[in-house]
């Protein structure tokens, strides 16, 4: 995730939903070949940075849990038209909430044994305009 606006985090949920929910991208991991299990189980999930424990929370951490909504969100799209396709991806949110993260710094997100994935904040490229 990510967003222009450097202080986006401190606006408020409502910036943050204009900006698409922070958003700016996804990370994939290695499948969880048992993921249904662990859901039943609790499937948790830590972000760290800099080493520092930075938020925790889980699968159930909606009321109703994620297949219910990627329920509702197929229900809802297939009722205007716009169903969900094989091969796109469907996010349902940052359990560990949304963290403030610097260039140069390190991250973790660890999957309560069933893996970790590691980051490193960099700067974005220069996206100029060249003029002929």
């Amino acid at each position: 995730a990510g967003s222009p606006l450097a202080s986006i985090n401190d606006l408020g949920a409502t910036v943050v939903v204009s900006d698409f929910g922070n958003n700016h991208g996804l990370i994939l991991g290695p499948e969880i070949s048992d993921w249904r299990a662990r859901l039943e189980k609790g499937l948790t999930a830590e972000t760290f940075i800099e080493g520092v424990s930075v938020g925790k929370g889980g699968a159930t951490a909606a009321e109703d849990g994620p297949l219910d909504a990627l329920a509702f969100l197929a229900g809802h799209l297939a009722s205007r038209g716009r169903p969900l396709k094989a091969g796109q991806f469907v996010t349902t949110g940052a359990v560990t909430g949304v963290h403030d993260i610097r260039i140069g710094q390190h991250s973790r997100v660890s999957f309560n044994g069933a893996g970790d994935i590691l980051c490193k904040a960099v700067k974005a490229p220069a996206q100029g305009v060249s003029i002929a």
